[in-house]
């Protein structure tokens, strides 16, 4: 088995992800234990880390990066 070290190009790469994943725990976390007290936070925070997330997007050259470029030659399927 081989092993992967996430370096810190991979992590910006993924940074609108991590943001949207991590962000959706805490908001609903938020929503379960405030109940109706909590919508006013959820919906905001939802509607903040959409922005956000597509600003880091927007702000990144994805096509001149790829952090599983080599995912394919790794993985021991045969190419196509």
């Amino acid at each position: 088995m081989s092993s992967t070290v996430i370096t810190q190009d991979m992590l910006i790469i993924m940074s609108p992800e991590l943001l949207l994943a991590i962000g959706a725990m805490v908001l609903l976390m938020i929503g379960a234990f405030r109940s109706d007290g909590g919508l006013g936070i959820v919906t905001g925070g939802a509607i903040a880390m959409i922005i956000t997330a597509a600003a880091l997007v927007n702000l990144m050259h994805v096509g001149t990066r790829s952090c599983l470029a080599a995912a394919s030659s790794s993985t021991g399927f045969p190419a196509s």
